[in-house]
């Protein structure tokens, strides 16, 4: 708990105080934070990428190396421990994140005509 409910540091509080409150703006708020969730996602799938694996949820601890210096790298398992099925969903469960992730999307002639669209 702050000292002062006024302050609280993230903003969860703010209707403590009047002016405070006037920031809360559930609509506006609601936009940003969907903004922050979609570029999460898109920067988790680009790291998932470069892991060379469908989903960041596939990830193994083999695939972060935790760098020490300029030449050095130790991998995320060596230095924390982990084995190397720690972490990672099971076997039927990465293949259906797979299967899932590797379906193609319909490309385009799948929605109707627009009424005003020209022709």
């Amino acid at each position: 708990m702050y000292a002062s409910a006024d302050t609280c540091p993230t903003g969860v509080a703010t209707t403590q105080n009047a002016w405070l409150a006037r920031g809360v703006d559930p609509a506006s708020k609601a936009v940003r934070a969907a903004h922050y969730v979609k570029t999460l996602r898109r920067d988790l799938m680009k790291v998932a990428e470069a892991c060379g694996v469908e989903h960041p949820g596939l990830i193994d601890a083999d695939a972060v190396e935790i760098l020490g210096g300029r030449t050095t790298s130790t991998p995320l398992r060596e230095v924390y421990g982990y084995r190397p099925d720690w972490g990672l969903p099971a076997a039927a469960d990465r293949k259906a994140i797979v299967e899932l992730m590797s379906l193609e999307a319909p490309q385009g002639g799948s929605a109707t005509p627009s009424p005003t669209a020209r022709r």
